[in-house]
């Protein structure tokens, strides 16, 4: 875990000043987002109104038309909600980071994320783009935090399930786990695996 702190510090060094912009300054494609399950907005738009503000910096890089978010979608879409429903937050913390690599900035993503965990399918997308620049599963495994096995586990649920699987596991009709399990049991033949996965939540 202490590779992970030094990678998040080299990255995204602690010194960087935070500064205060109006939110609405800030450049949102949510095309960027590496995260697809936003997960509990409204708790977290509870929590910031009994805080009366936005805590943690978002993570921007300067852009032609002003900051563009790399890190803070949640808190980006929670402020947009309380201030359809006229709470206010006239501006928030941002740091700019300096200019990164394209492999800097997908580990920054999983490894400088202190919210919402990333669900198996969002961590595979990562990791396999970390593969893509001929990262192997061990070098992912150091800088990330997490076993071999993991690493591999969960690109091989991205590379080697079918689309119809990856719904059922967004919809939370079946789990990472088992889609895993059954992937092992069929010699991880796809179209197998969605046959199987599909017949247990008909039954169930």
């Amino acid at each position: 875990m202490s590779e992970v702190i030094q990678e998040t510090n080299r990255i995204c060094p602690n010194n960087l000043e935070t500064i205060e912009i109006d939110p609405a300054k800030i450049q949102v494609d949510e095309t960027r987002n590496p995260r697809k399950d936003y997960g509990d907005i409204e708790g977290l738009m509870n929590q910031i109104k009994v805080i009366g503000r936005i805590l943690n910096p978002l993570l921007v890089r300067k852009g032609k038309d002003g900051p563009e978010l790399f890190d803070g979608f949640r808190r980006m879409r929670a402020w947009a909600k309380l201030v359809d429903q006229n709470f206010p937050i006239p501006t928030v913390p941002v740091r700019f980071l300096p200019d990164l690599s394209e492999e800097d900035e997908i580990l920054l993503h999983f490894i400088g994320s202190d919210g919402k965990n990333f669900e198996p399918l969002e961590q595979g997308s990562l990791f396999c783009l970390l593969k893509s620049k001929g990262w192997k599963a061990k070098e992912i495994s150091e800088k990330v935090g997490k076993t071999i096995p993991h690493v591999s586990n969960m690109i091989m649920l991205v590379e080697e399930t079918t689309d119809a699987v990856k719904k059922l596991i967004n919809e939370g009709k079946v789990s990472a786990t088992e889609t895993l399990r059954v992937h092992r049991e069929q010699g991880k033949d796809s179209k197998k695996v969605e046959k199987v996965l599909k017949a247990a939540t008909s039954d169930g």
